[in-house]
């Protein structure tokens, strides 16, 4: 029990930092996706926990910014990033509509 939480919380970090050091940065950008970056967060995408598909969602983004290298591979069939992402933004819009 206590150690699924603990690695819930190590991804949600882990993506926090990824985007952080990769937001508009190309060189980090860059290192990050040789060493297999790009996979690992999308991967994330399938995590149960919102909170970490919200903060691997940041991660993409940080990626993808100024770096159409990556842009490319997040939207390849190997990884097609958008999927995970349309369903987080669906799931985002229902929750906000349940407080209007």
């Amino acid at each position: 029990m206590f150690f699924g939480y603990f690695l819930e919380v190590l991804q949600g970090t882990v993506a926090s930092a990824l985007a952080s050091i990769t937001y508009n940065n190309m060189a980090n950008q860059t290192i990050a996706s040789s060493i297999g970056s790009l996979k690992r967060t999308v991967d994330l995408m399938q995590d149960r926990e919102f909170g970490i598909r919200y903060k691997a969602s940041l991660a993409i983004e940080a990626l993808a910014i100024n770096n159409v290298d990556n842009q490319k591979e997040f939207l390849s069939k190997q990884l097609s990033a958008h999927k995970p992402l349309n369903e987080l933004m669906e799931v985002k819009n229902r929750n906000l509509n349940e407080f209007m």
